[in-house]
């Protein structure tokens, strides 16, 4: 999967769940020269699902599920080097 492939999955992603988040998104996505079978992409794609997942359901989960979520998805953040900022604020 080449880098340009990675920019466009992120686009499409992005503009349907947050258009703001694309270049943050190419920034920290793993890149084709140490991700050549892109394997940690997929997992970074995965990452970025659940966070979006996490933002649209976070009005609808009971307290002790947010909180729970909110950690696995920050761990999953800072394991890609992605800001956590938006997560601080559910």
């Amino acid at each position: 999967m080449t880098n340009e492939e990675r920019r466009f999955a992120l686009k499409t992603l992005t503009s349907l769940y947050s258009q703001s988040d694309f270049h943050t998104a190419v920034q920290h996505m793993p890149k084709e020269n140490v991700d050549v079978d892109g394997v940690r992409f997929q997992a970074y794609f995965d990452f970025l699902q659940s966070l979006y997942a996490l933002r649209g359901d976070y009005m609808l989960l009971e307290e002790f599920e947010l909180a729970e979520r909110i950690e696995i998805v920050k761990a999953q953040a800072k394991e890609f080097g992605f800001p956590t900022n938006s997560l601080d604020v559910l």
